[in-house]
């Protein structure tokens, strides 16, 4: 019996621990820069992924998250410049976007044919195949520590660190698998795979697909992470509800249903509730409650584990 008590206490403390929790990411700067984001007429994906990565440290001011990513993208296009430089010393120079796409690829993956930066403790950037579903590889100012990313935010670092150093590209959305392309360029580069720059018939095919930008962007990354940590062994209430309300947050933004298809919010809705309900958030039962009546009836004869939650005593004590 007292290792029972022991075991409830500590289920008690770690329950008060995710609630408390989950409470200062909703009220943290990082989800009000998300949702002011998110509501701007043209999202920046850069800030709306700052402001993801934030979330993570939700005691901590946003500009601490951009400034690291910042220094980062910075350090790349440096080094970026530096690579240029050299080529046409070595007489390898061309022009424009394809420059830029050489440089960057070269700074973040190192480049064949140049000398090494020896000497140095640079790390170079490679997608992380291994931890592919590691949140981390979805935090931007994680994958610029790390040098390990996801093809989405591989894809954001590089285009960004090409935008500094002087040519615009843009991700683009495909499926399963982000790709990047310069605004004015027939090819396109694999962030994820090393900088290959890809000619001809690949990048062809490409050129009609629209750029992954905006409400679109967000809710790709948002919904990696949402997946990641539905599937979670550990206990990822506190995240998962931030996730989910953070897609609802794009959803409403969304009036076309481009970005967050009609399941999707349902789905995210169901997910809201039941996190709160598994926090037993006192604060927010009613909205607790709408949220697994609506998912009930959403679910029409597959409802029955939301009626058998709102048959609860967590909800009669508001009775």
């Amino acid at each position: 019996m007292p290792m029972l008590r022991c075991a409830l206490v500590v289920a008690a403390a770690q329950a008060l621990t995710l609630l408390e929790s989950a409470r200062l990411r909703t009220g943290c700067e990082a989800r009000a820069a998300f949702a002011a984001e998110v509501a701007a007429e043209r999202p920046d994906n850069l800030r709306v992924a700052i402001a993801v990565a934030a979330e993570e440290r939700p005691e901590d001011r946003l500009d601490a998250t951009a400034s690291r990513v910042d220094a980062g993208i910075d350090d790349i296009c440096a080094r970026a410049s530096a690579r240029a430089s050299l080529e046409g010393m070595l007489g390898n120079a061309g022009g424009g976007s394809r420059a830029v796409a050489r440089a960057v690829g070269a700074a973040m993956y190192g480049a064949a044919g140049l000398p090494d930066e020896t000497g140095t403790d640079v790390s170079y950037f490679s997608g992380d195949s291994d931890g592919y579903y590691d949140p981390r590889n979805s935090f931007v100012d994680k994958v610029v520590e790390r040098r390990r990313g996801i093809p989405l935010t591989m894809s954001l670092v590089y285009a960004r660190a090409c935008a500094a150093a002087g040519a615009p590209f843009d991700l683009i959305n495909t499926p399963g698998h982000v790709l990047v392309r310069p605004a004015d360029g027939d090819f396109a580069v694999d962030a994820f795979g090393g900088g290959a720059i890809l000619d001809g018939f690949p990048a062809a095919d490409l050129r009609g697909v629209p750029a992954l930008s905006g409400l679109n962007f967000a809710a790709r990354l948002l919904r990696n992470l949402r997946l990641i940590y539905e599937r979670s062994e550990a206990d990822e209430t506190a995240r998962l509800l931030g996730a989910a309300e953070r897609m609802l947050l794009v959803a409403d933004r969304d009036a076309r249903f481009e970005a967050v298809p009609p399941a999707e919010r349902v789905h995210c809705r169901a997910a809201v509730g039941l996190c709160l309900f598994k926090l037993q958030d006192e604060d927010r039962r009613d909205e607790c409650r709408e949220l697994l009546e609506s998912a009930a009836r959403d679910a029409g004869e597959n409802g029955k584990h939301f009626r058998e939650l709102l048959a609860d005593k967590f909800f009669c004590a508001s009775s």
